[in-house]
């Protein structure tokens, strides 16, 4: 009964987060719920449980956090992602809209833009090419985080915080178990576009084509604007992964040399006269912004952890002397479909898997690569990023969640899956 309890806390915090109720509130209310039908003292619950996982988690991720969104706001402010996207459109976009806007958003997650900014950034290309090609606007949330939202998220030197998490848990860095990383990333990336090159020409046949720009508020673009160069917009970028991935530094300080690098070469392009500590004010609140939600679904994941149902699915996932990488890859990727949140997965299952994998001698290399992928695995419709891509198209999930589906989950599990053959023949497993 208590794990059927269980469920029904997983099936609530969903349900609740489809129908828009804002996470906080979501993961509250299902937390009530899971004390009470758990027999537990609700009061305790909310204010020492609940409130304990939510502080640690602040301890231990808020630079992470606040810089991230700081060098995302610089990155905006700069024009930087609309350079990006300008360049690789005009180069291939013409002739190959899926692949430019793979790799046009693959640069933007791998270059430490957020994917809520870059939405922002690449949408009003992605509509004007569909609007052209005649392709249905329903797409364009798949298409997009087929990209930012999947491979560019895990690859070897990301600077994404799934990957930065247990980077900083294990002590390890954003280049571990590069080969085996690289070379599946370049795997996943072919088959995403294989298969939205396909999904678009099936969606077309059966009817489904560009449907109008009415409810599209970030369909204009200021036309006047000069924004850096390329080669200079990326240069930011390149000196935040080669921070993180090749000196022996806190990522917290890595993110921070990042935007020091983003002040200076980006210098032309910010509005140091006008207001600019107000535009890092608002970078500042984003951050904090996207660490309370996070910290809300992780005051859920305490208390679910304080659970009889889950410390039993806990052991039994011990007891089945399952390999150490598999058992966390399954016990993270589960986590981020009840959170639906990655890095609050992590957060749950990390202190987890160093109670009980990392003193069987896991390779912690191997495990930072598979932890990050595995976020990815259960992205359901109740997770924030697909809302806010799905409503920025003026979609709905019925439309547009099949394709983010296999673009985001389908694609992560296949990722994993090879990832996985692949450390065992490198003798990583």
């Amino acid at each position: 009964m208590d794990t059927l309890f269980l469920v029904l806390a997983v099936i609530l915090i969903t349900v609740l987060a489809i129908k828009g109720v804002p996470i906080f509130y979501s993961a509250l209310i299902t937390s009530v719920f899971v004390l009470i039908t758990s027999g537990m003292n609700v009061v305790d619950g909310i204010t020492v449980t609940y409130v304990k996982a939510f502080s640690q988690y602040i301890e231990s991720n808020f630079f992470i956090f606040i810089f991230g969104a700081i060098f995302g706001k610089i990155v905006e402010l700069s024009g930087a992602a609309n350079s990006i996207a300008d360049y690789i459109v005009a180069k291939i976009g013409k002739k190959f809209i899926v692949p430019a806007i793979i790799i046009a958003g693959g640069i933007m997650g791998y270059g430490g833009i957020s994917v809520f900014v870059g939405i922002f950034a690449l949408y009003p290309l992605i509509f004007a090419m569909f609007e052209k090609a005649n392709i249905s606007r329903t797409l364009a949330p798949g298409l997009y985080l087929a990209a930012a939202g999947s491979f560019s998220v895990w690859m070897p030197g990301s600077p994404s915080i799934q990957l930065l998490i247990p980077v900083q848990s294990l002590g390890t860095n954003t280049f571990s178990a590069a080969g085996p990383g690289f070379v599946v990333g370049f795997i996943q990336i072919i088959l995403e576009i294989l298969f939205c090159n396909w999904y678009v020409k099936y969606t077309q046949k059966k009817g489904i084509v560009w449907e109008g720009s009415e409810g599209l508020g970030i369909l204009e673009q200021n036309e006047s604007r000069i924004y850096p160069n390329f080669f200079v917009a990326i240069l930011p970028m390149v000196i935040l992964i080669v921070s993180l991935g090749f000196f022996n530094i806190h990522p917290a300080f890595g993110l921070l040399i990042g935007i020091i690098a983003g002040l200076i070469i980006y210098s032309r392009h910010l509005p140091y006269k006008d207001g600019m500590w107000d535009h890092l004010q608002k970078g500042f609140m984003s951050g904090v912004s996207a660490l309370m939600a996070t910290c809300a679904v992780v005051g859920f994941g305490g208390v679910i952890q304080e659970t009889t149902a889950f410390q039993n699915l806990i052991n039994l996932v011990v007891a089945t002397n399952a390999n150490p990488i598999i058992a966390s890859t399954g016990i993270t990727s589960v986590l981020a479909g009840i959170c639906g949140s990655g890095t609050g997965a992590e957060s749950m299952a990390l202190p987890i898997i160093k109670q009980y994998f990392i003193p069987l001698g896991v390779n912690v290399d191997a495990l930072t690569r598979i932890l990050a992928l595995s976020t990815m695995i259960f992205t359901l419709p109740s997770n924030g990023v697909v809302n806010t891509a799905i409503t920025a198209a003026n979609s709905t999930h019925k439309k547009s969640y099949p394709m983010i589906f296999v673009t985001v989950s389908l694609m992560s599990f296949i990722s994993a899956i090879l990832l996985l053959i692949a450390f065992s023949i490198t003798g990583m497993m």
